[in-house]
């Protein structure tokens, strides 16, 4: 460890100027002051003061310093004990990230100069502030931190910056920024850009922190600053909102309609609209003819087609993807233990359903289409029922703006869920579900 010969020619220091102890490490060296500043313990003539770390994080040689005050009196000597040196809650780490020996041996140094010294302009270390930040949600939008140095210093000054997760996530909100920024000598700001990421979804307002550290040359003031981002898109929570009743609407209806089923045993199969009777049939329910003629007036219904022929029926008729979808259904069913145990009826069943929405709020148009298919598994008694539903249902829709900015687009959806049910027969007229 050695004292920095900084004394006026009359060997004294005096106030306003600076006593700097420097202790030189066996390679270079990181210092973090985030939860503290490294020290030593040293005697100023008769008193006793604290030299604190002001730089040289990054190098084998780090500076400790104290600036005389008025309330000092003069002094021309500096004793520093032997292993003097302490961490205060700061870290001093290799390279490699390995803590520091603090070993060192103590120092006695006289202020009597060789060659008279100018004092440093300065009568204290500038302070180092960051300010908040704010910007609303698009296209190129980046939080813009000023980093303001008072007053301006005569040396260079520099200090870390990084970014950190509030109520915003990296990647998915901001992209993460850090590094060191260089103060000349004579510059009082900069600005640190961090990266907005525009989305399609109604958030609200996010928050991320930056925070500076490890400064040299300067001391910091105002270590953290909140970026805040304003939502700015138009696709609104109503929209979720319609999606999510749009599903629940079509699982209540299909368990509604399973509370109501006089299931039978034996497999239903229901293709387009038409059920379909399968081999093995039961006596007792529909048979081949019943079903080919059930399915045949259904493909040439006369209200499905334009009345611009003139060469009569029959008319060939296209099933389309959604009357597909909609009107197709199997149900696989049978008695527990057996025919005439009464014990109930169980039955494993799949359906789909689609459905469309449009509505207003302020200024705000949306419309969707939604198709859930469910898979379920119920059992019927004499007076209770239960049953389970698996769903998985998709939504697609768009959305207009028509004031502000005025924007619009498009949007998709999914959700699957799990809906238990069960219902109980109080009287033939009263039941509670």
């Amino acid at each position: 460890m050695t004292v920095a010969d900084d004394a006026n020619a009359d060997g004294q220091w005096t106030p306003g100027e600076a006593v700097e102890a420097a202790v030189t490490f066996e390679e270079p060296v990181t210092v973090d002051t985030r939860d503290g500043v490294p020290s030593v313990q040293a005697l100023l003539g008769s008193a006793a003061k604290t030299l604190a770390y002001v730089r040289g994080s990054g190098t084998d040689t780090l500076v400790l310093s104290y600036r005389v005050t008025a309330s000092d009196a003069a002094f021309s000597t500096v004793v520093i004990a032997r292993d003097a040196l302490t961490l205060d809650g700061g870290t001093i780490r290799s390279t490699a990230g390995l803590d520091a020996g603090l070993e060192h041996s103590g120092v006695a140094h006289s202020g009597f100069a060789a060659v008279p010294r100018t004092p440093p302009p300065s009568t204290g270390l500038p302070e180092l502030s960051v300010a908040d930040a704010a910007v609303r949600e698009g296209p190129g939008a980046v939080l813009a931190f000023h980093i303001t140095l008072d007053p301006a210093h005569h040396a260079a000054v520099t200090v870390d910056y990084a970014t950190d997760d509030g109520t915003a996530t990296v990647g998915d909100d901001y992209a993460a920024a850090s590094g060191t920024l260089v103060f000349a000598a004579g510059e009082i700001g900069k600005t640190v850009a961090v990266a907005v990421h525009d989305d399609s979804h109604d958030e609200g307002t996010e928050t991320l922190t930056l925070t500076l550290a490890n400064a040299r040359g300067a001391r910091i003031a105002d270590a953290v600053a909140t970026g805040t981002i304003e939502n700015a898109d138009a696709i609104p929570k109503a929209w979720i909102a319609r999606f999510g009743r749009t599903v629940g609407e079509q699982v209540l209806e299909a368990i509604e309609g399973r509370m109501r089923a006089q299931p039978r045993a034996g497999p239903e199969v229901v293709l387009a609209g038409a059920q379909v009777v399968l081999a093995g049939e039961s006596p007792d329910g529909p048979t081949q003819a019943d079903g080919e003629a059930a399915f045949e007036e259904w493909t040439r219904r006369d209200d499905e087609w334009p009345h611009d022929h003139d060469d009569g029926w029959p008319h060939e008729y296209s099933v389309t993807p959604r009357e597909l979808l909609t009107g197709s259904s199997f149900a696989l069913t049978g008695e527990v233990g057996g025919p005439g145990s009464g014990r109930g009826i169980v039955s494993f069943w799949g359906q789909a359903a689609v459905s469309r929405f449009d509505g207003h709020e302020g200024t705000l148009s949306l419309d969707g289409e939604v198709a859930t298919g469910m898979l379920g598994a119920d059992w019927s008694g004499a007076r209770w029922s239960a049953g389970l539903v698996l769903s998985h249902s998709a939504g697609k829709g768009g959305y207009d703006e028509s004031s502000g900015a005025g924007s619009g687009g498009r949007i998709e959806a999914a959700l699957t869920g799990v809906f238990p049910w069960t219902r109980h027969a109080l009287t033939d007229r009263l039941e509670a579900w």
